[in-house]
C-alpha cells in the first residue's frame, strides 16, 4: 500500500534544501576568503622577495662604499703621514736657513761696528783706545764662561758690546745676567778699578726693547739714515756700572 507525503514532510525537505543552499553559500564564501587570502600571502611573499633583493643590494652597495672608505681613509692618512714629515723638514730648512742668515748678519754687524765704535763713543764722551773682538773667557772653579762681541777699552773705563741682528726684552735680561761675572771672570780690569758700562747694538728692537734697555742703563746704539750707526741719546747718572 503506497504512503502518500504529508505536509510535514514537504516542509521538512523545503528547509533541508534552504540549509544546503545556505550551507554550500558560506563554503563558496569561504572559499573566496581563502583564495584571496592565499592570494595575499602569495604578493606579500613577492614583495618580501622583492624587498630582499633591494635590501641584498643596499647591503652590496654599502659593504662597497665601506671597503672604499677605508681605502681612502689609508691613503688620506698615508697622505698626512708624508705632509707632516715634509712640514718637518721644511721647518728644519728654514730654521737652518734663519740661523745662517742671522749668524751672517751678525758677523756683518760686528764687522762694521769695530771701526764705527770709536767715532761712536769717543762723540758721547767716552775715553777708549782700543777695541777687541769676540772676546772670550772660562774658569774651571767656579765654572764660568762668557763671550762678548766687543770689548772697548780705555783708561778709566770699559764698554762691554752686545751686537745683534734683532734684540728683544729677553736678550737683555740674558746679556745682563752675563755681566754680573764679568769682574770675577777679568780680574786684570777689576784691578784698575775701571767703570764697566754696557751697550747693545741691533738692526732691529722688537718689543720697544730699546726703551727697556735704557731703562736698564744700557747703552742703545741702532742704525740710522744719516750714519751707519747713531747712539741714542743717554742721561750719564742713569748708565749701570758693572
Amino acid at each position: 500500500m503506497e504512503t502518500t507525503p504529508s505536509f510535514s514532510n514537504y516542509l521538512d525537505m523545503d528547509n533541508a534544501l534552504a540549509y544546503a543552499h545556505k550551507t554550500d553559500s558560506r563554503i563558496n564564501e569561504n572559499s573566496k576568503q581563502i583564495i584571496e587570502t592565499r592570494n595575499e600571502l602569495t604578493a606579500m611573499k613577492n614583495e618580501f622577495k622583492q624587498n630582499k633583493r633591494t635590501i641584498d643590494r643596499d647591503f652590496e652597495i654599502m659593504d662597497a662604499y665601506i671597503r672604499e672608505s677605508h681605502k681612502l681613509n689609508k691613503e688620506i692618512r698615508q697622505i698626512i703621514k708624508e705632509t707632516t714629515l715634509q712640514m718637518k723638514e721644511t721647518d728644519r730648512k728654514i730654521k737652518e736657513i734663519s740661523t745662517r742668515f742671522n749668524s751672517t748678519i751678525g758677523n756683518i754687524m760686528e764687522g762694521l761696528m769695530s771701526p764705527s765704535s770709536f767715532k761712536i763713543f769717543k762723540k758721547a764722551g767716552f775715553h777708549i783706545n782700543r777695541c777687541l773682538r769676540n772676546v772670550k773667557r772660562k774658569n774651571k772653579e767656579p765654572l764660568l764662561a762668557m763671550e762678548l762681541d766687543a770689548l772697548m777699552i780705555g783708561d778709566t773705563e770699559i764698554i762691554a758690546l752686545e751686537v745683534k741682528s734683532s734684540c728683544d726684552c729677553q736678550d737683555i735680561d740674558k746679556f745682563l745676567f752675563h755681566m754680573e761675572r764679568f769682574r770675577t771672570l777679568f780680574p786684570e780690569y777689576d784691578k784698575l778699578n775701571l767703570n764697566v758700562y754696557v751697550a747693545i747694538a741691533s738692526l732691529n728692537y722688537e718689543n720697544e726693547a730699546d726703551l727697556y734697555a735704557q731703562k736698564q742703563g744700557l747703552l742703545v746704539i741702532r742704525v740710522s739714515e744719516e750714519e751707519i750707526f747713531t747712539l741714542d741719546p743717554f742721561d750719564n747718572q742713569n748708565l749701570r756700572i758693572f
